[in-house]
């Protein structure tokens, strides 16, 4: 487990992530091998939130990436059932759903996004950059 908000860069409370987060070291990887890295997106109502940890737990991943040498990122997207105000997410999200019809707001899925923002950050501190 770690902590999401460190990610939430300029976006503050428009993020739409849960406060906790996961990824999945294989012990190769642990070890100092070279490993590679994917990233697990859950679905809505799949959220640690919603499921506990039978996502990360059950849905495979771990399996494949020991034996593939491959590091897991499990973000995680927060359900919100209230709008939160002016300066956080405009719409609820009572699903816990990534944002995938702009409830963070507008310009939320280029680049620019902040939940694609997160991520990209997540994997560069994975990445060691």
């Amino acid at each position: 487990a770690f902590e999401q908000s460190a990610f939430a860069g300029a976006h503050g409370g428009r993020h739409g992530l849960a406060a906790v987060g996961y990824v999945y070291v294989p012990q190769a990887c642990a070890d100092g091998g070279r490993c590679r890295l994917h990233v697990a997106l859950h679905g809505c109502l799949q959220s640690a939130d919603a499921v506990g940890d039978a996502f990360v737990r059950h849905a495979g991943y771990t399996a494949w990436a020991e034996a593939n040498a491959s590091v897991v990122l499990y973000p995680q997207a927060a359900a919100v059932t209230t709008r939160l105000g002016p300066l956080a997410l405009p719409w609820p999200n009572p699903a816990g759903c990534w944002d995938w019809w702009g409830f963070t707001g507008p310009g939320y899925d280029p680049r620019s996004g902040a939940q694609i923002q997160a991520i990209a950050a997540m994997i560069e501190r994975l990445a060691g950059h």
